[in-house]
């Protein structure tokens, strides 16, 4: 018998994974009443960001931009008005796996009462793996050279996501411009409600080219600004030393 998993069983796969993320999800985030628990809420808040952005990609093709966009609008803004209401205004540091099979990480550091740090699971670690599996290269031995020359290809002709790619770097900034972006109206929602939610809880697209910057400079990676023009998204990534995990 092949051990070789059809597409039927591939599917079947990955709806009972994104099932299970929202389930335990949305059972960490209402246990986190019960027992009063700000680690639960981050816990199952990255869970439901991570499953809803799961739906956005699947193995053969992409779910329309108009069914995904209403579910994770709501996610980036529930999570944003969470750390508002705890007072949290730090933005989010992309930090490099140390070795090879880790995932990159997504913290916020302040320093309320007293100093800490909260993790998430990037919003975009999936789509960013699929960038690595498409690419056949290890992201931790590639670098920034090798990213601008891939992503252009990946995001207009392998995924659709967009029309044109652009990225360049000057000095510790990293300048991307995506012409025709397919999650445009998700920036458009966003960016009325706060133009800074995206320095928080980026979108799971500007989350995985954050989870790819942090791999091939092995740096710290923010995101200090995003800018709407017409059909146009600039979104200016900051490289910076590493932050303690």
């Amino acid at each position: 018998m092949s051990n070789r998993l059809t597409a039927s069983d591939q599917t079947l796969e990955r709806i009972l994974t994104i099932f299970f993320l929202l389930v335990f999800g949305v059972v960490s985030f209402l246990s986190s009443f019960l027992y009063d628990s700000i680690f639960l809420v981050f816990i199952g808040l990255g869970l439901i960001i991570w499953g809803t952005s799961l739906i956005f990609m699947s193995s053969t093709k992409l779910i329309k931009a108009d069914l995904v966009i209403p579910q994770l609008s709501n996610s980036m803004l529930t999570l944003n008005n969470l750390l508002k209401n705890l007072k949290v205004k730090s933005k989010s540091y992309f930090l490099p796996p140390t070795i090879t099979g880790e995932n990159p990480v997504q913290k916020i550091f302040g320093e309320n009462s007293r100093p800490y740090d909260i993790s998430l699971i990037p919003s975009g670690l999936d789509l960013a793996s699929s960038f690595e599996r498409k690419s056949k290269v290890d992201f931790l031995a590639a670098d920034l050279d090798y990213l601008k020359e891939f992503l252009p290809i990946i995001f207009t002709d392998e995924l659709g996501l967009a029309t044109d790619f652009e990225m360049s770097r000057e000095n510790e900034m990293v300048h991307v411009k995506i012409r025709d972006f397919i999650l445009q109206g998700l920036c458009e929602n966003v960016h009325k409600v706060d133009d800074q939610i995206c320095r928080r809880t980026p979108c799971p697209v500007c989350s995985a080219i954050a989870c790819a910057l942090t791999k091939v400079t092995h740096k710290a990676i923010s995101i200090e600004k995003t800018r709407l023009s017409g059909d146009t998204l600039e979104v200016r990534f900051k490289i910076s030393e590493p932050k303690s995990k």
